[in-house]
């Protein structure tokens, strides 16, 4: 994540990205983790932390483990969150051949099947971007708005693991001016949190400086409506390497459509003792359990978040983020009162999962489906491929005893 110094301007300026579907493949649903953003929420909002023993495929434990840190040439870290299934790719729905497939980067092979998913908005993380007022044009589904974007380095810091607080609050100053934001303003913050002493303090610190400084005579504090959570996907499911960035994207996607912010699963005994003791009285808070987090009826004040990330060349990355306009309902009136509903793959098995998706997706959301909405985007903003089963019904009980039928 991050990018340019002008990668995204404010509103008032330029433009203001929409972030459209994400789609997120993380970690095996089989071991506890989630391969859709459906069942990311799931993990998010129990608090689930889906570490595992070393899988044999990665690496031999009793050869390259040594929890003593006696022999020369071995790991002490038994655990790591593990994408079980990471070979498994759709070589013939790509078209390409069987003997080509395995040539491909893994990584990459992922991202072909994240990107088709979130295009088709469907369920590694990949989330679509549009300026606003193209997504606005296209009717499409929009999750959040981005205000600003950017990245720097933190050249002065002591290592280059290690963050520096001078250049990160650098960065959420100049998002803050260009986004033309109240730091107060942002009510959640998620924190890259490495899970080390020393970088989780050194990041603790350069988000209380800005967004909840300790109060004074010439800095107010937050009041009670202004309270700031932080919180960090790490905890759920691990550092994610270079798909650190949008997993907590996601996550916070995840937030604002549930309305609901996820418990903080990473504290296992007590805090960090470099955190300053008086978070209470700023008004911060580290959730604990399922919070309610409602978007204000007021359009003048949208949730707003920031996303803090760096990498371990050490730049820094964060973007400010706000809730999706609410825009004027559809004047239109469908005068149907039977939808129609597609259903394709490429193959017999593939029919057979999608149906079974399908028939989920339905039960999950019965009360706030729009069969008009439904029919649309699966007969004229998808592929139809050769396997198709057309589902007709005036409510979701009846589509569903079709698929169950089907099946």
């Amino acid at each position: 994540m991050g990018g340019g110094a002008n990668l995204f301007l404010p509103p008032a300026l330029t433009f203001a990205a929409a972030l459209l579907s994400p789609a997120a493949r993380l970690h095996s649903k089989r071991s506890g983790g989630a391969n859709s953003t459906e069942a990311f929420w799931d993990l998010l909002s129990q608090g689930l932390d889906v570490h595992k023993v070393t899988l044999p495929l990665r690496w031999d434990v009793n050869t390259h483990v040594d929890l003593a840190g006696g022999r020369k040439n071995t790991g002490t870290v038994l655990y790591g969150c593990w994408l079980e299934d990471a070979g498994l790719f759709d070589a013939r729905f790509f078209n390409i051949s069987p003997r080509e497939a395995p040539q491909i980067d893994p990584a990459q092979r992922l991202a072909m099947m994240t990107v088709y998913k979130a295009v088709e908005r469907a369920g590694v993380g990949t989330v679509v971007f549009k300026r606003l007022d193209n997504a606005i044009t296209d009717n499409n589904p929009i999750l959040a708005l981005i205000l600003h974007s950017y990245t720097n380095h933190s050249s002065k810091s002591e290592s280059i693991t290690r963050p520096h607080v001078g250049a990160q609050r650098a960065i959420f100053g100049k998002i803050l001016n260009e986004g033309i934001a109240d730091p107060y303003s942002i009510s959640y913050v998620e924190m890259h949190g490495t899970g080390t002493q020393a970088g989780d303090a050194t990041e603790m610190a350069s988000v209380l400086q800005t967004f909840a400084p300790p109060l004074s005579e010439v800095a107010r504090g937050r009041s009670k409506d202004e309270a700031l959570y932080l919180g960090s996907a790490k905890a759920n499911i691990g550092h994610g390497g270079a798909s650190s960035g949008s997993s907590a994207l996601i996550k916070v996607l995840l937030m604002m459509q549930h309305n609901a912010i996820p418990p903080y699963c990473g504290i296992k005994t007590k805090i960090n003792h470099k955190f300053p003791t008086d978070l209470k009285e700023r008004n911060v808070n580290i959730a604990t359990d399922l919070t309610r987090w409602e978007r204000s009826s007021d359009p003048a004040k949208p949730r707003r978040v920031l996303i803090n990330n760096f990498s371990a060349a050490g730049g820094n990355s964060a973007m400010l983020i706000e809730d999706a306009p609410i825009l004027p309902p559809s004047t239109d009136i469908d005068p149907r009162s039977v939808h129609l509903v597609a259903i394709s793959a490429r193959s017999p098995a593939s029919l057979q999962s999608n149906l079974r998706s399908m028939h989920g997706f339905l039960k999950q959301n019965e009360q706030h489906v729009q069969l008009g909405q439904l029919s649309y985007t699966t007969t004229a903003r998808r592929m139809h491929h050769r396997y198709r089963v057309m589902l007709a019904g005036a409510n979701t009980d009846e589509l569903c005893r079709q698929i169950e039928s089907a099946l």
